[in-house]
């Protein structure tokens, strides 16, 4: 399907935006944006450049990273809880680091063996096996 941006205009309601959620447009209105011309406009009110990457060696704990790599492994565990953890390894020509993401079951197969930028904070957890 073929939309015409063009002959969209600036005031029209956001809720006949092509393809978006009726969940999305309540969130789009929940902030104040009512319009094309509203969300044209909307600008985020922070930035933070994750353009500098950083080797895994010079990754500190508790600092905002980005770090470029291979994903060498790359599994769903689950929690006591139930929760559904997503473990990686990230290895670059300095070492390999640990990544955690939180029931995103399809990061597996999206991630094996792919040269990724990954930006997040750095933190320490008990004893990490290798």
């Amino acid at each position: 399907m073929v939309y015409n941006v063009c002959a969209m205009n600036h005031t029209q309601p956001i809720d006949t935006l092509p393809r978006t959620s009726p969940l999305t447009i309540k969130r789009f209105q929940a902030i104040g944006i009512e319009t094309y011309w509203h969300l044209l406009h909307y600008f985020p009110f922070r930035h933070e450049n994750l353009g500098i990457v950083s080797t895994i060696a010079q990754a500190q704990p508790g600092e905002k990273v980005t770090l470029q790599g291979t994903i060498i492994d790359i599994k769903t565990e689950y929690s006591r809880r139930g929760l559904k953890l997503q473990k990686a390894k990230l290895q670059d020509e300095t070492g390999t680091i640990h990544l955690v993401w939180y029931n995103q079951p399809y990061l597996v197969n999206l991630l094996k063996n792919k040269k990724v930028w990954i930006a997040g904070v750095v933190e320490t957890f008990g004893k990490q096996k290798s």
